[in-house]
């Protein structure tokens, strides 16, 4: 997931936590956090330490991955080449059955 906010990875956790299951309560045993201290980050993650955010995100799973932005946009362009490139061949294709059915249409007229 690619995130920009500190709202935005809260929500995500808080998502992948429903989805294992998991009280708030429960988390916090796993990494040795209260209660209270995943429902501040839960509900106001901006606030919370670095600390914190990564055993919240050890108990619920998650991995944080870091990429240089350069990179997202050169490879951005390489995808977006690729599905220019995927739509070409389709309309190529696409055109190629076109002629095929002319000159089916045209061998049966003679």
């Amino acid at each position: 997931m690619l995130t920009h906010s500190p709202r935005d990875l809260a929500l995500f956790v808080i998502s992948q936590r429903k989805k294992l299951k998991l009280s708030q309560a429960a988390v916090g045993a796993l990494v040795g956090l209260k209660q209270a201290t995943v429902s501040a980050f839960e509900n106001k993650p901006e606030s919370s330490k670095l600390d914190t955010i990564f055993r919240i995100l050890s108990a619920v799973g998650l991995d944080v991955y870091i990429e240089d932005k350069a990179f997202q946009d050169i490879y951005s362009k390489i995808r977006g080449a690729n599905k220019t490139r995927a739509i070409w061949q389709k309309q190529e294709k696409d055109l190629i059955n076109i002629d095929k059915i002319k000159a089916m249409k045209w061998n049966e007229e003679w």
